[in-house]
């Protein structure tokens, strides 16, 4: 499941808040997954650019460094 929040003039107290329900107390098991769209080499950075300026991505992009 993936829910998409905005916090654009949240306090950290309500992103902490938000985060506790979602992933449970501190110290428990917390794992986040991010969407990622599209992995790119960090050689094709050039590539990568355009689809994240353009908005065609429908997730995070992100680049290999290896």
């Amino acid at each position: 499941m993936t829910t998409a929040v905005k916090f654009s003039h949240a306090g950290s107290a309500e992103v902490l808040k938000f985060v506790d329900q979602q992933l449970g107390p501190p110290g428990a098991a917390r794992v986040i997954r991010p969407d990622v769209w599209k992995t790119y080499p960090l050689s094709g950075v050039v590539e990568a650019h355009p689809a994240l300026e353009g908005g065609q991505s429908r997730g995070a992009i992100t680049l290999d460094p290896r």
